[in-house]
């Protein structure tokens, strides 16, 4: 596949293409012509658009038709809308068009031919708000491209009339090169496709003429793709296979190949030398506060490992809760240095304003619109592995519409429970995600109920322009230490004199400050932060040295509040 062309708007009709990209919707099943009388080259597989009924009907009436193909013979296929990866941070933009910017005649390589260490920083990208959950990332100038007769989106935003447009997650992306395919799935390829699950097709492109309009429907759109405007391409999929986003979606690890262990291993025995840099570059970003910036690493670590009832252990969702002393300009800059530092280090972080009136004003969770029987998308659907800032520091008294109740229910239950509502009008779904959450507050405590909170104290005499003077090189060597340890594979453990460490430890706890103060929620925080803490050293067994780090960072925490 490393020769095939990477998918864009300007595929011809016929091209073979490789598209890498996020399920955001399941359309219905739909019949096509598996064999024709009129032999192969009438049938409707790997094609929507027939020859015309003449040439069809002189085709099937000939006698070497009649003898191979006796009658019409009909076959089911899936048809899934895939876009762009959404929310990639800069670099990771950068990188991953590097490795598909390619043309039928000269093919790049993709970045997982090559292969990196720690140390190696050779081949390195450089990196360069609305009131709802967005991709911060500036927009660049939209490069020229050829595109299908048909034309481009009327809009960045790509809406139009009667349909949904593009129908990105965040519309903006467009501007940088996102883009958008109806995918049709055959056979046994279908099986068990995910929403919000990333795929990699390899399959025909196919646009539609001019002379398809105002067959049925809404002019311009396919009467079997109800609601997908006719400047998105259909694929016709030949191979189709899920991508591990962890690893072959982070292009500071996915060239590592059989050296995955070896940077493991270089990390584990660096003893806590990596770590320790990655702490001090992301305390750079919190005024020098080093226990705030602790619970951030492993915020930023932390991945579901397994699913009992409503627990999806393993997640961790840190709420910074910001002095409320601070100006308001004073407090945007440290959400804007925390956003940056995630941004540097993970390939993939959006980022959304939680205030009464953002709240009020967009839908964050993805909604079905009947009418044009489609899933519309929201900012909410992102690729596993992703990072979310959510901004608070703007958050004031007001009241909550039914919108702004439903968007808080929406960010509740992410953070709660690592799910993401989809509503059906009739009934809610809830499809499991993988979401790295961060909600940064002023004052008190976030209104998205985290697993962790603690208060920021900056230092007085810090000085904030040490973040932008970290060198390229560090920040790359950084990347590739939190890829490896995030994409961190194997069952965890717990140690057996750690069990009973933790068991003393709590009922010592209950013992002293109460058991309204201790309760079992509070045991669970404490090995959810433990759990984290082996995990930030590479290691997937709670050791008693883990256990002991932290609940000396937790002793730190309640400290402050």
């Amino acid at each position: 596949r490393d020769q095939i062309p990477a998918f864009s708007p300007a595929a011809p009709s016929g091209a073979l293409v490789c598209f890498t990209a996020m399920v955001q919707d399941m359309l219905s099943p739909e019949l096509y012509l598996f064999s024709s009388p009129a032999g192969p080259d009438h049938s409707g597989f790997l094609r929507d658009v027939l020859p015309e009924p003449a040439a069809t009907a002189a085709a099937a009436a000939a006698p070497a038709a009649t003898e191979n193909y006796a009658k019409p013979d009909f076959a089911e296929r899936l048809p899934l809308y895939l876009v762009s990866i959404p929310a990639q941070s800069p670099w990771a933009t950068a990188a991953n068009s590097t490795a598909t910017t390619t043309s039928p005649a000269t093919p790049a390589p993709r970045a997982g031919s090559a292969k990196r260490s720690l140390d190696d920083s050779s081949d390195i990208p450089s990196s360069s708000a609305s009131p709802t959950v967005s991709n911060s990332s500036e927009p660049a100038a939209p490069a020229p491209s050829q595109h299908h007769p048909r034309g481009t989106p009327p809009s960045a935003s790509g809406a139009a009339g009667s349909s949904v447009g593009l129908n990105l997650p965040f519309p903006t992306e467009v501007a940088t090169g996102a883009t958008a395919a109806v995918v049709k799935v055959y056979g046994e390829m279908a099986a068990h496709p995910r929403l919000a699950e990333v795929v990699e097709v390899i399959g025909i492109v196919e646009w539609y003429p001019r002379g398809m309009e105002g067959l049925e429907g809404s002019e311009g759109e396919d009467p079997a793709d109800e609601g997908v405007p006719d400047y998105v391409a259909r694929i016709h999929a030949i191979a189709v296979r899920g991508v591990e986003p962890r690893v072959e979606l982070n292009p500071a690890v996915v060239g590592l190949g059989e050296q995955w262990e070896a940077a493991l291993g270089e990390f584990r025995e660096a003893k806590g030398a990596f770590r320790g840099l990655l702490v001090d570059f992301v305390a750079a970003a919190c005024g020098g506060d080093k226990v705030a910036a602790e619970y951030l690493v492993l915020g930023m670590l932390s991945r579901v490992r397994a699913r009992a009832e409503d627990v999806a252990v393993g997640k961790m969702a840190v709420n910074v809760v910001l002095p409320e002393a601070l100006s308001e300009e004073e407090a945007r800059g440290y959400v804007e240095r925390i956003n940056s530092v995630f941004e540097a280090l993970l390939p993939r972080k959006a980022r959304g304003v939680v205030n009464i009136t953002s709240l009020n004003a967009a839908t964050l969770f993805p909604r079905k619109d009947y009418e044009l029987n489609r899933l519309v998308a929201s900012p909410l659907q992102l690729v596993e592995g992703s990072a979310l800032i959510l901004d608070e520091t703007t958050l004031a008294n007001g009241a909550l519409s039914e919108k702004g109740v439903a968007n808080l229910n929406a960010l509740k239950a992410l953070s709660e429970r690592a799910v993401v509502v989809h509503d059906f009008t009739y009934h809610q779904m809830e499809v499991p995600a993988d979401v790295k959450l961060v909600a940064i507050s002023k004052g008190s405590k976030s209104l998205v109920p985290c697993d962790v909170q603690i208060r920021l104290v900056p230092q007085h005499d810090h000085d904030h322009s040490s973040l932008a003077a970290v060198a390229e090189q560090v920040v790359h060597r950084l990347r590739v230490a939190v890829g490896v340890v995030d994409a961190m594979k194997g069952e965890f453990s717990i140690a057996e004199e750690v069990a009973a460490q933790a068991e003393q430890h709590f009922v010592a706890a209950r013992a002293r400050l109460g058991v309204e103060k201790v309760t079992t929620e509070t045991l669970a925080r404490w090995l959810t932060v433990a759990r984290q803490v082996a995990v930030s050293h590479g290691d997937c067994t709670l050791r008693l040295e883990h256990w002991n780090a932290a609940m000396a960072l937790e002793q730190a925490c309640s400290a402050r509040f």
